[in-house]
């Protein structure tokens, strides 16, 4: 308890919400500089499933995977 209490005073955010933000941002790097199918980037940053990397994508950064990789045209970085 007291390295999740540390680690909430000086980052300002939990110990999970800090990982779930990080898979988050790795995902969204793959999804921008790779073509692999957004089923195998949610599994491989540590989602269950599609659809529980959708929402959480959809609910951090307001689109769904798909729609920000057709928004950026599908180039890959």
């Amino acid at each position: 308890s007291h390295v999740a209490r540390t680690f909430r005073e000086r980052l300002g955010v939990t110990i999970g919400e800090y990982l779930r933000v990080r898979r988050l941002q790795i995902a969204a790097d793959t999804l921008l500089t790779s073509k692999r199918a957004i089923a195998s980037i949610a599994t491989g940053a540590g989602f269950c499933d599609q659809s529980h990397f959708g929402r959480a994508f959809s609910a951090h950064y307001g689109s769904t995977p798909a729609s920000l990789r057709r928004e950026l045209g599908g180039v890959v970085l």
